[in-house]
């Protein structure tokens, strides 16, 4: 395109004169060249499209090694382009964060140029056109919050997944400029859908849940969990009474060969725990925290030099 639009323009301006003459006529050698070139290699050209699960994160998990990730509250693309690149995934939150639909483009857009995988999770409503709308700005996968039975989850996988797995609807214009109309060959399984368990119902269920071919992970919610378990949100991620719900859930997606997501830090030994337990993608913190520790930090270093009241 380049070629046939500026080539012809280019060569005929700047006006003729001695001082052109050499440039004009090395352009006039090295465009056709390269047009020859391009249009030999076309096919191999339009046919590379960049992987929908960016190499670090595949890179990590493929070695064993457990994937970071951050939770984004605060939906400003600015801010996530300094944040991104240290992470191997992060988490865009439509549920509980401030984020709305109209700005998960251009926070997927931030994660796709530092090569950090975008997880958007939608609120419990399971809107199948949010969830494809989503994945057709080739986010990397999409978290599904409160799956609490089987039949969910598999309505779920007919609403994301091509056939034969599901009935998601072709045509997304991002996605297709990205990689091309095969994208429909690699999405079922580069386009992760993981589903958050968050009830007991869902825990009974989740090793059925585990078992959906379709399914590609499995994230728990520990607050809710807790909240409609015990009563309380009160308590550490991993204290006594949680422990075995983590295990549980973590068994049952590695027993089927899926991912296991959950949380796991800033403290090191509760970073180390999720390890232990089988945790692929952890996450670690969030924006909010981020600041938010930060600020007191610096305003501590700063209380023993601080003027004396009068």
């Amino acid at each position: 395109i380049f070629i046939r639009l500026v080539y012809p323009f280019r060569i005929k301006d700047p006006a003729t004169t001695p001082e052109t003459l050499p440039f004009r006529e090395s352009a006039s050698n090295c465009f056709p060249m390269l047009q020859h070139f391009i249009l030999q290699r076309r096919h191999d050209i339009l046919s590379w499209s960049a992987p929908m699960i960016p190499e670090r994160i595949r890179s990590k998990l493929a070695n064993g090694q457990p994937a970071l990730g951050i939770s984004i509250r605060y939906p400003d693309p600015s801010p996530m382009e300094l944040i991104a690149p240290a992470w191997d995934f992060i988490w865009i939150d439509l549920q509980h964060g401030t984020c709305s639909p109209a700005q998960v483009p251009d926070l997927v857009r931030v994660c796709d140029t530092t090569g950090t995988a975008s997880l958007v999770r939608f609120p419990a409503q399971h809107d199948p056109n949010l969830a494809t709308w989503i994945l057709d700005w080739d986010a990397s996968g999409i978290v599904s919050a409160q799956v609490d039975n089987v039949e969910t989850a598999r309505q779920l996988v007919q609403h994301v997944k091509f056939p034969p797995l599901g009935n998601r609807s072709f045509g997304g214009r991002r996605i297709i400029d990205r990689h091309g109309r095969d994208y429909v060959t690699r999405a079922n399984r580069e386009q992760w859908l993981i589903v958050q368990i968050e009830s007991p119902e869902g825990l009974d269920q989740c090793e059925a849940i585990a078992a959906i071919d379709g399914i590609d992970g499995l994230m728990i919610g520990p607050d809710d969990l807790r909240l409609r378990l015990f009563g309380s949100v009160a308590g550490p991620v991993y204290d006594t009474a949680m422990r075995p719900i983590h295990e549980r859930i973590t068994r049952a997606a590695r027993a089927a060969g899926k991912l296991a997501m959950g949380f796991g830090g800033p403290a090191p030994e509760t970073f180390q725990t999720a390890v232990s337990l089988g945790y692929q993608l952890i996450s670690v913190t969030a924006d909010v925290l981020l600041l938010k520790e930060r600020q007191q930090q610096i305003l501590d270093t700063l209380k023993p030099v601080l003027p004396a009241s009068r």
